[in-house]
C-alpha cells in the first residue's frame, strides 16, 4: 500500500539535502567562475552554459526520488535504509566537490570526491531496482552525468 501524506521525516531531510547541495555548490562554485575560465579544460567539456540547467533538472530530479522514497510503506528493510543513507552521503559529497573544486582548487581531492559521489549513485540506482524503479531511473540518469563529470574531473587535473 502507498500514500502521499504524510511524507516521512528522512524524505524531509533528503529533500533539505538536496537543496542545501545546490545552495552550496553555488556558493562555492560562484564566486570561482573566474578561476575556472583561466584553467586549462578539456575539449570535450561542455560550454560553461550547460552545467546550470542540466544540474538544476538532476536537483529536481533527486527532490523527486526523495519523495518517492518517502511514499513507500510498509516494512523497510536493510536495502531501504542502506539507499537512504547512500543518498545522504551522495548529498554530502556533492556539496563537497564544489568545495574541493572551486574554493580550494584541490582538484586531485575533487577528482576522488566525483568518483565516490558516481559510485554512491550507482549503489542507490542498483538497491532501488526492487523498491521503486523510478528512483532507479533517476538515480540512473543523475550517475551517467557523474561519470562524465568524474571524467571531466581527471582530465582537469591531468592539464592543470
Amino acid at each position: 500500500m502507498r500514500t502521499f501524506f504524510p511524507i516521512p521525516i528522512y524524505s524531509w531531510l533528503l529533500i533539505i539535502g538536496v537543496a542545501a547541495a545546490m545552495l552550496v555548490g553555488n556558493f562555492f562554485t560562484m564566486p570561482n567562475l573566474e578561476w575556472y575560465s583561466n584553467i586549462i579544460r578539456p575539449t570535450v567539456n561542455p560550454p560553461d552554459w550547460v552545467f546550470a540547467p542540466v544540474w538544476t533538472f538532476l536537483y529536481l530530479l533527486l527532490i523527486y526520488a526523495a519523495w518517492r522514497l518517502g511514499r513507500l510503506v510498509g516494512e523497510r528493510d536493510i536495502r531501504f535504509w542502506f539507499i537512504v543513507y547512500l543518498f545522504g552521503l551522495n548529498l554530502i559529497l556533492n556539496g563537497m566537490w564544489s568545495y574541493l573544486f572551486f574554493a580550494e582548487h584541490l582538484l586531485g581531492a575533487a577528482l576522488i570526491d566525483a568518483v565516490v559521489l558516481a559510485v554512491t549513485a550507482v549503489g542507490v540506482a542498483f538497491l532501488a531496482w526492487p523498491i521503486d524503479r523510478r528512483v532507479t531511473l533517476v538515480f540512473s540518469l543523475y550517475s551517467a552525468w557523474l561519470v562524465f563529470a568524474s571524467f571531466l574531473s581527471y582530465q582537469i587535473w591531468l592539464l592543470n
